[in-house]
């Protein structure tokens, strides 16, 4: 924390520069105190972030040791498909929060793997259905195995 001391300025390479820069502008600086505090908890949330990051890396890691060398995305993308029997691209987006060029990447890669299966709605000609096919639902089962395993180990 030697960039709290005055006088001292920010280092533009270290990646929290842009906290450094706005506590050296006097936003914290009119009352020391709560900008403490404030500081504090923004430093609590960055580590929780990078804490949180690490622990999705090693997660992945272990899901790309299954057979079927999963992602994060693609299990999040079968596990919302399995929650519904038949589920369009837009819902996969709206349960899992990826946008839908990336849903629509995953889910063409999880075809390809053989884990489900896209066809036209019969609603709406310009929606795809999503399913999972045997295969995707056991990679769906050994990927939440893991994922009960690796968690409760943390």
């Amino acid at each position: 924390r030697a960039w709290l001391k005055e006088g001292s300025k920010p280092n533009s390479r270290n990646p929290d520069c842009f906290i450094q820069q706005a506590y050296v502008r006097g936003i914290a600086a009119s009352t020391p105190n709560i900008g403490e505090s404030i500081m504090s908890q923004i430093f609590e949330k960055a580590r929780d972030v990078r804490l949180s990051r690490r622990i999705l890396v090693d997660f992945e890691q272990q899901l790309k040791k299954l057979p079927h060398k999963l992602t994060v995305a693609q299990m999040s993308v079968l596990y919302a498909t399995d929650r519904d029997h038949e589920c369009s691209q837009k819902k996969i987006c709206d349960v899992t929060g990826i946008d839908r060029s990336t849903t629509a990447n995953v889910v063409r890669r999880l075809e390809a793997k053989g884990l489900v299966t896209v066809k036209a709605s019969n609603h709406d000609r310009r929606a795809n259905c999503v399913r999972l096919t045997k295969d995707g639902k056991k990679a769906l089962i050994e990927a939440l195995r893991l994922e009960t395993k690796f968690f409760a180990a943390k």
